[in-house]
């Protein structure tokens, strides 16, 4: 049987190459739109995660650590936008807002929370913390990336820091230690270093492992 050539290469074995590119280029089309699709659901997935976190349950806590105040009584007529405005009407000092914030955050055994403003405060923080735990286990199940917390980090920081460590000390009491592995991971580092790396600790050892990669 008489064999044709193109280019001193069989055509049969052009026939063998085609295909093969064919299917290669169908596979890098596939891999592209997986790669896209994947991309669009995970901007989705942190979209979501956005808006939670822009919620009301959210503003007190944050209003807060943005150095505003709150009106630790107030009553269940009030707004949280009411709250903090009454709160904040007349400006005050940095010790004294920090020694009210510690006060805010106390721990409730040594003395009772009362007032209305007191418990939807505490309540946001509770809300804070929970949505920071959130983060942290999305975070091991590798859903979210460390350069996809960017968004939140600038609370991140203010709990790291407010009140010299007020809510880390609130984070321990009622047992947030995600909040701490976020300290971790984004390279943040307390002032008050002790209270911090008391409470640095990992679910195990897989994920101290994956916090230490993405330092």
């Amino acid at each position: 049987m008489e064999e044709y050539y193109f280019l001193g290469i069989k055509l049969k074995d052009w026939a063998w190459l085609f295909a093969g590119l064919i299917t290669l280029g169908g596979l890098i089309k596939g891999l592209l739109e997986y790669i896209k699709a994947n991309r669009i659901k995970r901007a989705e997935f942190l979209e979501k995660l956005i808006v939670e976190f822009n919620e009301s349950g959210l503003f007190i806590a944050k209003r807060i650590l943005d150095d505003f105040w709150v009106n630790t009584e107030g009553n269940r007529e009030n707004s949280d936008e009411e709250l903090i405005r009454e709160g904040s009407r007349e400006k005050k000092e940095k010790e004294v807002l920090k020694s009210l914030v510690k006060e805010l955050l106390r721990n409730h055994t040594e003395r009772s929370v009362t007032g209305e403003g007191e418990h939807r405060a505490r309540q946001s923080f509770d809300d804070l913390l929970d949505f920071f735990t959130k983060l942290d286990y999305y975070l091991t199940l590798k859903l979210i990336s460390k350069q996809e917390l960017n968004y939140f980090l600038y609370f991140i920081q203010r709990c790291a820091f407010k009140a010299d460590g007020a809510v880390m000390k609130y984070a321990e009491t009622y047992g947030y230690p995600s909040l701490f592995r976020l300290f971790f991971v984004l390279n943040i580092e307390p002032k008050n270093k002790e209270l911090y790396e008391s409470n640095l600790k990992f679910e195990s050892g897989k994920q101290r492992t994956r916090y230490n990669e993405l330092r």
